[in-house]
């Protein structure tokens, strides 16, 4: 078990955060057939990274209440 019981969404946030700005890189070399879907993926990952940042806030404050 983690020390750090919000490491593994932090973890997450971070894999999330990587993967955004390496197909936002890969963007401007995809064919313009493969773009859209690109976009759409980045930003399903955008709102994915949103929500776990709301987990790790929710992790932060469980934690500083003792919950």
């Amino acid at each position: 078990m983690p020390q750090d019981s919000c490491q593994p969404i932090r973890d997450f946030i971070e894999q999330l955060d990587t993967e955004i700005r390496e197909l936002t890189d890969l963007l401007p070399e995809l064919p313009l057939s493969q773009r859209p879907v690109t976009k759409l993926h980045i930003a399903d990952l955008k709102r994915q990274r949103t929500r776990m940042k709301r987990a790790l806030q929710a992790c932060m404050q469980a934690k500083r209440t003792g919950a």
